[in-house]
């Protein structure tokens, strides 16, 4: 899932920011700068195991893995205020930025050093995903005394993904900023036009089911939802709520009516006519961002009931 995302400086902090300064998701255009007045300094966080916060633009959401502690802090040298994920002899093995809506962004460089002295120059590596998918990997050496910026602009997959893994062994780090390029535009889905096949037959439940619908994204987003544009003009099309297979009162769709991927992936979608009409609906397939615009058409040929 796509938005465009203007180029940002974006400094990560802890309970720092301010939907005031940026309060879209995605990210629009900003720099959120330490070191301007008025942030709160030595923000401290216990934790042990798995923890999160967000908020981060209200866009971003990091999670941690590990014990230890989780710090926003303010220090006398230069650059003297960033996000410290790891000190206070806190172990971790990686360390995960992603979008808090599921939306890609582009993400062109990261500035961090690593905590402790025994890591400088330790091998991290940064993972990009998308939809729960590895879709790009890069390594780099990340130094204590000195800030490192790991440049990804060119690098497979980071130009497209809704998640960021930083990872190494017992890798506590210290991240000073990321900075954001403009996300790929979404293309929109496609779907198939169908007969239905194996039925209806007159006055017997027909169950439609995902692949009916010839869903397709070039983006390799998956199916969000179907949405109807126009329900059949003989027989009712219905969601079966109670998952009994037949049609109760209120189950009824009617045109803009969105069926979930669940409710297709358990055939919920169902059709019955108490007639012989040959009748048909018109749908478009739904992506997570955008519809298609294909008018797509689903003909149901009714049968006699098979003797």
């Amino acid at each position: 899932m796509k938005k465009n995302i203007l180029i940002l400086g974006l400094f990560l902090q802890y309970y720092l920011f301010s939907s005031s300064i940026i309060a879209q998701c995605p990210i629009s255009a900003g720099t959120i700068n330490f070191e301007e007045t008025g942030w709160p300094g030595s923000t401290f966080t216990n934790f042990t195991g798995s923890t999160s916060f967000s908020n981060l633009s209200e866009c971003l959401t990091v999670e941690l893995q590990g014990s230890g502690a989780l710090r926003y802090r303010v220090t006398g040298a230069s650059p003297n205020v960033f996000l410290d994920l790891g000190s206070a002899g806190g172990t971790y093995s990686s360390h995960i930025i992603k979008s808090s809506n599921g939306s890609e962004f582009n993400l062109n460089s990261i500035s961090l050093r690593v905590v402790n002295a025994a890591e400088d120059g330790i091998t991290t590596t940064f993972t990009a995903k998308k939809n729960g998918a590895t879709v790009g990997s890069t390594t780099s050496s990340v130094a204590r005394a000195t800030t490192s910026m790991v440049n990804l602009s060119g690098v497979s997959g980071f130009d497209d993904l809704d998640e960021l893994i930083i990872s190494g062994p017992t890798l506590g780090i210290r991240i000073f900023e990321m900075v954001f390029g403009v996300a790929a535009s979404n293309n929109a889905p496609t779907a198939s036009s169908f007969t239905a096949t194996n039925g209806p037959y007159e006055d017997l439940t027909y169950t439609f089911s995902t692949s009916d619908f010839g869903y397709s994204d070039g983006d390799g987003d998956p199916l969000n939802n179907l949405l109807i544009e126009s329900v059949p003009s003989a027989g009712t099309l219905y969601v079966d709520a109670d998952n009994d297979d037949t049609y109760d009162g209120g189950e009824e769709l009617s045109a803009s009516d969105q069926i979930s991927k669940a409710d297709l992936d358990a055939g919920n979608l169902q059709y019955i006519q108490n007639g012989s009409t040959n009748t048909s609906f018109q749908f478009e397939v739904n992506d997570g961002i955008e519809n298609s615009s294909g008018n797509y058409i689903a003909s149901l040929n009714v049968l006699p009931v098979p003797t």
